[in-house]
């Protein structure tokens, strides 16, 4: 047990159902608050035999409780939202980044943007709602809709900017709401703190603010509007917008500098072509049980209608529905496995944990805290109203304590020993491979069967062949397929071949037939969106079952331009075409450890393809090749004609690189190591100690090549392995501008030169 608890819990969730193959899919669509619930129990008691896929267009979904706290400057982004990326890995979970289009309850799938459809056996819906917006106001910059929270926040400052905008039009927000009365506030305070003046006004089209609400709340409310300098006007409705003017229900039109929409929500436009019942909104129906297709969909949050009674769009629902709703998943999900004859948590199948379905009873009476003011908030429970800066801390105390709920949990500690790595990280190190080769070449009825060179791709006669693959660090197979081909394809891009087709070899673990169809399609999905990008056949494919998902992909091209590796030369350059990083941040996705940022730079690394690129190229390369599994260091050690020289002890290397002889260059390399760019947060990752396993090993086995004067600064970036990484391209210096320039035109911003080739009598890397 003790072991046990130092392993990750992605690792620790498949241990626990390493023994059923997978029978049963949860899909759940989007982030809300119920699901990050769902997220946080499936952590800590997976089902045997269930594998559970989350679908969101974003990677940080926001805690809706602390958002007036985060306009105020309360908050940090980080503190206020739920990173689903990491809560999926933690969880055991699937994160799909992609948005949610359809879906057909009946057939049991899932459509989405970019995508396959994915089919499940329950499925739940907290996807939020759509803003509804005024007449006229639609594509209008000046307007900004609170809904959904993710892309009004990205719009925020452009509404701190307006603090610095004199003139005498004000500043509206529409709908007097809780949202509205508390977005007025930060408003406020975001003008006090720059000591500036400008006025506000809220547009409330019903009889008073703060609607659902008692008397002694709205009374208390509206004092504390007056002394922030706040108008709240009631019975006025915006009737049209046109440009910066509003068109009210009552009174004159109003000039504005900014309108602030906080009124309602639509319900979003594919739930129409759904096969749910929907309400005359266009809602999702719910029970009591909160199904909207018996034991089949469920639905929370602001999306759902719950058919009872109508319920307020307030995430206090969302969380309060989120202990039902999951019960009521494990509930469906375990009968569905009870009848494919999977084992469950319970035992055997058809023993389930559950007897009857969980109902979902809404409060009649809410609790409500509202931020009136620096550090001070109102409540509100039925009838009861108070105030003051104790109620703020209460307000506090309670949404950093839901908060702290998701954090980031505790990872294994020390080196790792065991490579448990995806991607081109989760390979034979150097040492092992190069100990093989020696091997090889020993025997002497083979030795003429072995490559002699440490090129990318091995020739028959005029055509190019080169294979690689790995296992994978993400069960969003469509995105391991388009990375697998990419990497594949990058061998024979790093020799200057147009690539001509491939083939595929597939390995899945044990999985239901059903389940195995829908990772097939996904995957080879996949594969042909890359090879139709390049205009590329799929020779053939083949699969096979294993313990693990793992790709290979054979590529061939027509060589009728062949970069050498070792093709170095004093005088030379050395461009670097792609940030490093990317074994590093895969670790870290593995881990549930990476940020939005991090995770959106890494998937766009990973599937840029340098086919763009080779086919323009003009300018002469004299050497090539493409940083992979030995990292940068270990594939300039290639260039340089190198091999793997051996551990590095307390004093030194074990060995040292002799004077040149045959095979080697009399070249040395020179790193400008601040040349040599990161994904982004590379070092914080390295500094919480998260590291792929091949680092380690490739310091083993090439530091002994290092020298000069300059510490390595970041080692470990220089040894990280690479998945679909950059090329490392050596010209004349003459050239070097011309290949940036190509480089940026299409769209590799970071190409940049990152060091230079000198003469020497000694093989070596000098860090400057």
């Amino acid at each position: 047990p003790e072991r046990i608890n130092q392993i990750p819990f992605k690792m620790r969730a498949e241990l626990r159902c390493a023994v059923v193959a997978a029978s049963s899919r949860i899909l759940l669509a989007g982030g809300g608050h119920s699901h990050v619930q769902f997220l946080r129990n499936w952590r800590m008691n997976p089902i045997p035999g269930v594998e559970v896929f989350l679908v969101s267009d974003v990677v940080n979904t926001p805690y809706s409780g602390m958002l007036p706290g985060r306009l105020a400057g309360w908050y940090s982004n980080k503190e206020m939202h739920f990173n689903l990326l990491n809560l999926c890995a933690q969880s055991g979970a699937t994160f799909i980044h992609d948005a949610v289009v359809g879906l057909n309850a009946a057939q049991r799938q899932i459509f989405l943007a970019e995508h396959p459809p994915l089919n499940f056996d329950v499925c739940s819906l907290n996807v939020g709602i759509a803003p509804t917006l005024p007449s006229g106001s639609a594509g209008n910059p000046r307007v900004v809709p609170v809904k959904p929270i993710s892309q009004m926040l990205s719009r925020w400052h452009e509404v701190l900017d307006d603090i610095e905008v004199s003139g005498d039009q004000p500043r509206l927000v529409v709908g007097g709401g809780a949202a509205g009365y508390e977005i007025s506030m930060a408003l406020a305070m975001a003008a006090c703190r720059a000591n500036r003046s400008f006025k506000i006004q809220i547009l409330e089209a019903g009889p008073h603010i703060l609607p659902g609400h008692s008397a002694a709340v709205r009374k208390r409310a509206v004092k504390i509007l007056a002394s922030w300098g706040i108008e709240a006007r009631v019975n006025c409705a915006v009737k049209k917008v046109n440009v910066q003017i509003a068109q009210l229900s009552s009174g004159p039109d109003v000039n504005f500098e900014r309108m602030l929409v906080t009124t309602g929500g639509e319900a979003p436009g594919w739930f129409k072509t759904t096969d749910l019942r929907l309400s005359n909104t266009g809602f999702v129906m719910v029970d009591e049980f909160l199904q909207a297709f018996p034991g089949v969909v469920f639905a929370a949050g602001d999306c759902a209608h719950f058919s009872a009674r109508p319920l307020n769009k307030s995430g206090v629902y969302a969380v309060r529905q989120g202990p039902p709703l999951i019960a009521n998943i494990r509930h469906a999900v375990e009968k569905s496995a009870a009848s494919s004859g999977a084992v469950t948590s319970s035992g055997p199948s058809g023993v389930l944990t559950s007897s009857r379905l969980e109902r979902f009873v809404p409060q009649r009476k809410t609790l409500s805290l509202l931020i009136s003011g620096d550090r001070h908030a109102l409540g509100s429970y039925g009838p009861f109203a108070f105030e003051g800066c104790w109620v703020w801390k209460w307000k506090d105390r309670i949404d950093r304590k839901f908060m702290e709920r998701f954090g980031e949990r505790p990872m294994m500690s020390g080196a790792m020993t065991v490579n448990t790595c995806g991607g081109c990280g989760g390979k034979a190190s150097a040492q092992t491979v190069n100990e093989l080769v020696k091997s090889l070449l020993a025997d002497s009825s083979v030795k003429s069967l072995v490559p002699g060179q440490t090129e990318d791709v091995g020739y028959l006669g005029d055509m190019a062949v080169t294979v690689d693959g790995f296992r994978t660090f993400t069960q969003d197979l469509f995105l391991f397929g388009e990375v697998a081909v990419l990497h594949a394809l990058n061998d024979l891009f790093a020799c200057g071949t147009k690539p001509g087709g491939v083939t595929v070899m597939v390995t899945l673990p044990p999985a239901a037939d059903k389940i195995r169809a829908n990772q097939l399609l996904h995957l080879m999905k996949g594969v042909m969106a890359v090879l139709a990008g390049h205009g590329i056949p799929l020779l053939n494919a083949h699969t096979a079952e294993g313990s693990d998902t793992s790709i290979s992909v054979t590529a061939l091209g027509n060589a009728g331009r062949r970069w050498a590796k070792q093709g170095l030369a004093p005088g030379q350059v050395l461009v670097l075409t792609k940030p490093l990083g990317t074994g590093a941040l895969i670790q870290g996705w593995m881990q549930g450890r990476l940020s939005e940022d991090s995770y959106l730079a890494l998937r766009e690394s990973l599937v840029k393809s340098h086919g763009p690129w080779l086919a323009k190229n003009s300018v002469p390369v004299a050497a090539a090749t493409d940083i992979s599994g030995f990292g940068l260091i270990g594939h300039l050690s290639e260039m340089m004609g190198v091999p793997a020289i051996g551990a590095v002890t307390s004093s030194g290397p074990s060995n040292t690189v002799t004077q040149v002889g045959p095979g080697r260059l009399g070249v040395k390399i020179v790193v400008n190591q601040t040349a040599v760019a990161s994904l982004p947060n590379f070092s914080e990752l390295e500094l919480n100690g998260v590291a792929a396993y091949m680092t380690a090993q490739n310091r083993l086995a090439y530091a002994g090549l290092i020298s000069g004067t300059a510490p390595e600064k970041n080692f470990s970036l220089l040894y990280d392995p690479q998945t679909n990484g950059p090329l490392l391209l050596s010209v004349a210096e003459k050239d070097a501008g011309n290949l940036l320039l190509e480089l940026r035109g299409v769209g590799f911003s970071s190409a940049k030169i990152i060091g230079c080739v000198e003469s020497s009598t000694e093989s070596r890397i000098v860090l400057e």
